[in-house]
């Protein structure tokens, strides 16, 4: 089998939008299925489920070569501001766990490398 191409692919994790929201206790929002009357937030208007996504790439014979987690640590800290003053060590630890699980499945933005493969070799 010939690697046909890679494929780059960040989307907006419902899951992690979801537990993040119940970890600040906004849990009218998430029981709502977290849908507002109106929108104010710079988040992304259409967080997608992981699962979906997975079958997405299944449908379309594509195969994760890898997976990142962006922003694992970063949006669950209590303290914002030690995302300023400690920045060296939160991005030390960013880049320690985001590959590893659960941490790469929890955070916000889900990154990942795809491949497709032809079989004509």
């Amino acid at each position: 089998m010939q690697r046909d191409g890679l494929l780059s692919l960040m989307f907006y994790n419902r899951d992690a939008q979801r537990f993040a929201n119940l970890v600040y206790g906004n849990f009218d929002y998430v029981q709502n299925d977290l849908k507002v009357k109106k929108k104010v937030s710079l988040n992304p208007n259409q967080p997608l489920d992981p699962k979906d996504v997975a079958a997405w790439l299944n449908d379309l014979n594509l195969s994760v070569l890898a997976k990142t987690g962006v922003r694992c640590i970063n949006d669950y800290l209590r303290d914002p501001k030690k995302a300023e003053n400690q920045f060296n060590e939160l991005l030390a630890m960013e880049l320690k766990f985001n590959r590893q699980e659960p941490y790469a499945s929890l955070g916000r933005y889900t990154h990942l490398l795809c491949t497709a493969f032809n079989d004509n070799e």
